[in-house]
């Protein structure tokens, strides 16, 4: 069984596709290749997550039409309407050496050149021009552009990022 916190959103439930119980859905990452046959997609649904296998795929990056296991007709497909669809972290591929997946950045802490503590990553996100971390200080939203310019280095043994410059995003 997967953890709540072991599940990552992916992408999210446009509409209902034909008859037979397809869903057209949106990725976060339009590049993304992570969806294939036979993986299960969870859901929020009734008050619990739930996992459904994905039996069929097809489509183009911004046309995805996916069928799940025991969708089978139009009317089931409401249920599913403008849900997040989330993928369990177990089912990502591992990064190579010099990558990681942005959900590994969240819940990291973040400090700056002088080892100033300033919280931790409650999220991480994928923009047109460069991947952002969020944090929250003193009760502002935070956002930290990951780009050379701010980040000194990342260190997921110890879960730190030092971060430069971060006055600069501080007094905006």
């Amino acid at each position: 069984m997967n953890s709540i916190e072991n599940l990552i959103p992916i992408g999210k439930v446009l509409k209902a596709h034909g008859l037979k119980g397809e869903l057209k859905i949106s990725l976060f990452d339009v590049s993304s290749k992570i969806l294939l046959e036979g993986i299960n997609l969870w859901f929020y649904k009734n008050n619990s997550y739930q996992n459904y296998k994905l039996e069929k795929l097809r489509g183009s990056s911004k046309n995805i039409i996916v069928k799940l296991s025991e969708i089978n007709d139009r009317n089931n497909v409401v249920a599913f309407l403008n849900k997040k669809i989330f993928l369990s972290k177990n089912d990502y591929p591992e990064p190579d050496e010099n990558n990681y997946h942005l959900s590994d950045l969240i819940n990291l802490e973040i400090f700056d050149e002088n080892n100033n503590s300033y919280g931790f990553v409650c999220d991480a996100i994928k923009l047109p021009g460069n991947n952002v971390l969020i944090f929250n200080y003193e009760n502002k939203e935070i956002m930290v552009p990951i780009v050379d310019y701010f980040i000194e280095l990342f260190d997921f043994k110890k879960k730190v990022i030092k971060v430069k410059n971060i006055n600069s995003l501080l007094e905006i």
